[in-house]
């Protein structure tokens, strides 16, 4: 396995080299560390993906506006496993990028009249996640919010 990964490790480092592109790495170290790698201390915590959220209208709509509102509660009391499936959810991503998102997750609202409008749906290639606007209760919002993600978040881990 070590043999296999090093053959691997070597071959990148020659086409790096190649292109000219291992000096700078080298040169360069800290920079390329944030713009190419992972950072653990950067976990995804309900603030940070509050942050990742494109600021939202006032809404008029009382619908609308409990809908939203239930939904920031809803990454408020998530754990880091929920929030990774709500991030894959709307942006494709298990995780958040080194440079961060190509745009910011866009919240829109399910129309009424659609029988499928329980469930909240997203667009990940254009980072829109659909909230459902006909809950009563912010029980039976989250209980929406569970099984959408239960069912559909790893739609596109096969991608």
């Amino acid at each position: 396995v070590i043999v296999s990964r090093k053959y691997k490790i070597d071959q990148l480092a020659e086409g790096l080299s190649v292109m000219g592109l291992l000096q700078i790495i080298k040169e360069n170290k800290e920079v390329c560390w944030k713009l190419l790698c992972y950072d653990f201390q950067n976990e995804l915590t309900p603030e940070r993906f509050l942050n990742l959220l494109r600021p939202q209208e006032q809404q008029k709509d009382f619908a609308k506006k409990s809908s939203y509102e239930w939904f920031t509660n809803y990454i408020k009391n998530s754990d880091k496993q929920n929030l990774q499936a709500l991030l894959q959810f709307c942006t494709g991503h298990k995780s958040v990028p080194p440079r961060g998102l190509c745009r910011k997750i866009c919240v829109r609202f399910l129309s009424e009249d659609d029988e499928k409008a329980s469930l909240p749906t997203s667009s990940a290639c254009l980072n829109v996640h659909f909230l459902p606007t006909i809950h009563s209760t912010e029980s039976k919002f989250v209980q929406s919010m569970d099984n959408a993600l239960k069912f559909e978040s790893q739609g596109f881990a096969l991608a």
